[in-house]
């Protein structure tokens, strides 16, 4: 156990973080999500075997509560795998245990599994240490020491992919993960496997995602402010970003575009840009971006459009090589895409099977759908939902029904948002008909059309 001294912070560096908050918060920003492509090339991958992680530990083990220390991470690791890549709903699984018996027999695995997730741990550490800290009694001016103490654990391990047809090796990845408690009395600090537990659960959740399958990241962009000292010019800059804090993209969009129309304004044509992004309309970004570069050969816009063409460059990528779907999945992803750029605020979606034929076909869709925008961050009222269901047989049975009556179903199942989706056509001619209805508004937000986006 090791003991430090410790101080406390001068007043000098607390002014220094305030200064820093104060700063930043003068920034205006906006967020949104992006899909990206895995960092671990798994193209082609669908059916994984997960096996039991190994140890390949760099210090032996002599106590047997190490010992269990050590079975049990491995038990941990293995099984909190299993959950995780199950819960991408991306990668079919297979039994580890059908890939041993298979092994055993030296037959080929490569009908059974694409490919083999396995690990190994390759430290633990888990150890106490104490700091005194000194206390001036503010009556007697006596000096007292007061102890506390801290369990930091630390476990480094590393998993990979071995690509069952001819063995490539896809990885590792190398992970330390640690977690620490604090407490004025050493009994009453957290046991060394609880931290370790608590460290690599918050690790997995947080990136064995981005690993291995697509998956939507939270991209910030700031937006640039007019230091001309045209006060017109000024103002309408103010006004537009007064529509991006409230949310109101496409006025805002529209505002930008026409400060860029009128002044050729190299900040109003990036935050436009930067709008179309969050609309989810990259080329638009891209269209503007390399405009205002030709036009101006202004930095910025090239910085911008150098990110903006690898966002399209990944988006791709994604559809080439990840995709592996079928054309209802992939005219449903595109669906996805639209609902999310016409959602109001804080939107809570009902998604309704409004299909009076081909019933199979847009309850496919429906959950298709549906898991798009939860990965995208957004809520969806919940199927098990009793009410909801009882509404969607009722609307199911009725047809067609009127507006006013969709949005008084909405509202008694807590949602702000209907999402209607149905399958029109045969053949050649079958697309999918979607519609998006705000229910506070009572208007409607899409209408699909029938290009070839929507084909089935």
């Amino acid at each position: 156990m090791s003991i430090i001294k410790q101080k406390k912070p001068g007043k000098a560096a607390f002014a220094l973080a305030v200064a820093v908050v104060i700063f930043t918060s003068c920034v205006s920003t906006v967020t949104f999500n992006v899909q990206r492509p895995p960092n671990l090339n798994t193209t082609g991958i669908t059916r994984i075997a997960i096996m039991p992680f190994e140890d390949s530990l760099h210090t032996s083990f002599s106590s047997l509560e190490q010992r269990r220390i050590q079975a049990q991470m491995l038990t941990f690791l293995s099984e909190s795998a299993i959950e995780k890549i199950q819960a991408m709903n991306y990668f079919t699984l297979v039994s580890s245990f059908t890939i041993q018996q298979i092994q055993k027999n030296n037959e080929k695995i490569d009908d059974y599994a694409d490919a083999l997730f396995c690990g190994k741990i390759t430290n633990i550490s888990v150890n106490d240490s104490v700091i005194e800290n000194e206390i001036k009694d503010s009556e007697t001016g006596e000096k007292k020491i007061t102890l506390s103490y801290t369990r930091e654990a630390v476990i480094e391990y590393n998993y990979y992919l071995t690509r069952s047809y001819d063995g490539l090796l896809i990885g590792p990845v190398s992970k330390t993960a640690s977690e620490k408690d604090s407490n004025a009395n050493q009994n009453s600090l957290k046991p060394g496997i609880e931290l370790l537990k608590t460290a690599v659960n918050a690790q997995l959740s947080k990136e064995l995602n981005r690993d291995l399958a697509p998956y939507y990241a939270a991209e910030t962009r700031s937006i640039m402010n007019e230091k001309t000292k045209d006060k017109e010019l000024k103002e309408k800059m103010k006004n537009a970003l007064a529509q991006i804090k409230g949310k109101n993209y496409r006025i805002a969009l529209d505002n930008y575009l026409s400060i860029y129309n009128e002044y050729g304004n190299s900040a109003a044509a990036i935050n436009a840009s930067i709008v179309y992004e969050v609309l989810g309309d990259f080329h638009s970004a891209i269209a503007l971006l390399s405009n205002e570069y030709n036009r101006s050969g202004n930095s910025k816009a090239r910085e911008e459009l150098v990110r903006v063409n690898k966002i399209l460059q990944d988006q791709a990528r994604i559809a080439s090589d990840f995709s592996g779907s079928n054309q209802l999945e992939k005219t449903a992803a595109y669906a996805s895409g639209e609902i999310r750029k016409v959602l109001p605020e804080n939107a809570k979606v009902w998604i309704l099977n409004g299909s009076g034929a081909e019933t199979e076909m847009a309850g496919a869709a429906v959950d298709n759908i549906r898991a798009n925008l939860i990965l995208m961050g957004i809520s969806v009222v919940d199927r098990d939902n009793l009410s909801l269901i009882e509404s969607e047989i009722n609307f199911q049975l009725q047809g067609n029904v009127s507006d006013s009556e969709l949005i008084s179903l909405g509202s008694a199942v807590g949602a702000n948002t209907i999402v209607s989706i149905a399958v029109t056509g045969t053949g050649a001619m079958r697309r999918l008909q979607v519609r998006v209805v705000d229910i506070e508004k009572g208007i409607s937000l899409l209408q699909s059309d029938t290009s070839d986006n929507w084909k089935l």
